[in-house]
């Protein structure tokens, strides 16, 4: 089964899109208000041919009024956001209250310099493929979000966290000059999250392969609340992208010296889910080998099970691979 394992780049139809996250907007402190910084991030990229996913900025918005200070126009490598990277956009003074209304504006078509285009993916041999999403007839796209509190006289950082494994897909056309797409619709509005960087913390650790897998192969680590993963189900590619752990709240790779990093966590119960993939045909593409069955380092007959996440706060995780599971 060949599958994107993390792309991302949002849609606009002519010149921007914005991304919607339902509005909400509750004053309790009158005319007292806040100071709120919006950042970007982003998940891995674990196809082979790609060097980079870029997406042009022009705006944000929080209930529909641009922010007072935004960076300016910004071509941004969405890609190179990963390990709890993020890149700031904009901040403004809000008045205190509860807001889920966030609009990222985007430019398809130009990016920062003037050239074509504005979002796209950028391929090993120098090829960039512009990004467009089929089945939407207007400039405008609801992603799913929860809301965050602007308390008085207090600075709130929000973070859009992209997770580009849901959110790209390889075009069905089979051209090579233009290879990659947005998932349908529904499936985007799922790829994207609001999180209080406050109110999030960090899962980290190593990640031993005890020579049980392959050095090439490509290790992926996955955060799920805890009860909600299904091994069946998830191990199995869903919606129009064919996505696999598609109910994953976030996921990173491990890299080269054994180390992985899952940021911006709600605080909360999660389990972690850790996958091996390999390009067996060496095609570009990373193929699904198995999920692994891991113990924790020192005592690798213990399963990790449930991690608590308190914000603000880095849990360490460290893991022996015991075995592939197929």
């Amino acid at each position: 089964m060949k599958t994107i394992h993390a792309f991302f780049v949002p849609f606009c139809l002519m010149l921007s899109l914005a991304f919607v996250f339902t509005s909400c907007n509750d004053d309790p402190d009158g005319d007292a208000t806040g100071a709120v910084n919006v950042a970007l991030t982003d998940g891995p990229l674990d196809d082979a041919r790609v060097e980079g996913v870029f997406v042009t900025v022009t705006g944000v918005e929080v209930n529909g009024s641009p922010l007072a200070d935004f960076s300016g126009k910004q071509t941004i490598e969405l890609s190179a956001l990963t390990q709890g990277s993020t890149r700031m956009l904009g901040s403004d003074n809000l008045t205190a209250g509860a807001y889920s209304d966030v609009r990222l504006l985007l430019d398809t078509e130009m990016d920062a310099t003037g050239n074509a285009p504005g979002c796209y993916v950028l391929t090993d041999d120098g090829t960039r493929h512009p990004l467009k999403i089929n089945g939407t007839a207007s400039g405008m796209a609801q992603v799913n979000t929860g809301s965050f509190m602007v308390n008085a006289d207090q600075t709130t950082n929000v973070v859009i966290d992209f997770d580009l494994r849901k959110a790209l897909q390889y075009e069905s056309s089979g051209d090579m000059s233009d290879a990659y797409e947005f998932v349908a619709q529904t499936d985007l509005n799922a790829a994207l999250r609001l999180v209080n960087e406050e109110e999030t913390g960090t899962i980290r650790g190593q990640a031993d392969r005890n020579s049980i897998v392959d050095g090439n192969a490509r290790i992926v680590a996955y955060a799920y609340a805890s009860g909600t993963y299904n091994e069946s189900s998830e191990t199995q590619a869903q919606g129009s992208g064919q996505i696999m752990f598609a109910n994953a709240v976030t996921s990173c790779a491990v890299n080269s010296a054994g180390e992985y990093m899952l940021s911006f966590l709600p605080a909360g119960e999660y389990d972690v889910v850790f996958a091996a993939y390999k390009d067996n045909n060496s095609d570009g593409e990373s193929e699904f080998v198995g999920t692994l069955n891991v113990g924790l380092l020192g005592n690798l007959g213990i399963s990790p099970g449930s991690v608590t996440v308190e914000s603000s706060l880095s849990v360490n995780l460290n893991i022996g691979i015991l075995g592939i599971q197929p």
